[in-house]
């Protein structure tokens, strides 16, 4: 079902439901969700590893086509008690700064509502992106190989590496490594640009932990940190919502 949907979505214009009767026979029961990235002409190395973004001109396209074949909720339909089967709803992971500058001016000219699950550590604090950075560093002929064997860390990085381990990574190793990840990982959203959207009524901000570590390798403490600083600071903003989605 994923291949199948994957592909008419990646086929470009042209496409209806009519052309896939086994998408609408699939999905006229349920709600479908379809998951975003980063919207920009400018591709990172870490998002090219892993397809995180779509060019501005196929996102159009490609919601074009959700738009004709889906009703598109809004994200506050989701908290309520009757959701529309055979609806859809746009989501967005992470927090790309093409999110904020080349999503959601489509979206606003096409009248469709998205909700953006974000990890503030990065736009409020600047830190890396904790995915990124996982990836970034199994990418090199680093120490960190070396270190990751040590301590149980297994490839792909990103489902293993906690906050505790990468901490004493960083305590015998240093930090020379994050300057050149940075330009690897690509530009997160800043401050402004989730200011210059709070508040309006297409758009929601949703919780997706505070950086984006895989569930699965924190400590309870540190995921119910990592989850309750998150939605703190999300409740700082008008478009908070309450709905949560995990990182990977």
């Amino acid at each position: 079902m994923n291949s199948l949907l994957r592909s008419i979505l990646q086929s470009g214009v042209g496409l209806t439901a009519s052309l896939a009767p086994k998408v609408r026979r699939t999905l006229k029961n349920g709600v479908s969700v379809f998951v975003f990235h980063d919207v920009s002409l400018d591709v990172s190395g870490f998002a090219e590893r892993h397809s995180l973004t779509a060019s501005p001109e196929l996102f159009h396209q490609q919601v074009e086509w959700i738009a004709q074949n889906f009703n598109v909720i809004h994200p506050d339909a989701l908290l309520g008690d009757d959701v529309p089967i055979g609806s859809a709803i746009l989501t967005f992971d992470d927090g790309w700064a093409g999110i904020f500058r080349n999503a959601f001016p489509i979206l606003e000219q096409m009248n469709l509502p998205a909700v953006v699950f974000l990890n503030l550590d990065p736009i409020h604090n600047g830190a890396f992106l904790a995915s990124a950075m996982a990836d970034y560093l199994g990418e090199l002929d680093h120490p960190f190989g070396k270190f990751a064997n040590e301590n149980g860390i297994r490839p792909p990085y990103h489902l293993s590496l906690s906050p505790r381990l990468y901490a004493d990574f960083v305590k015998n190793k240093g930090k020379a490594h994050e300057e050149k990840q940075r330009i690897d990982q690509g530009e997160m959203a800043n401050i402004n640009d989730l200011k210059h959207w709070d508040g309006h009524k297409l758009f929601r901000f949703g919780n997706h932990l505070f950086n984006h570590w895989n569930v699965k390798a924190l400590s309870d403490q540190e995921l119910t940190e990592q989850y309750t600083k998150n939605r703190d600071l999300l409740d700082t903003y008008k478009s908070s919502i309450s709905l949560f989605a995990y990182p990977n």
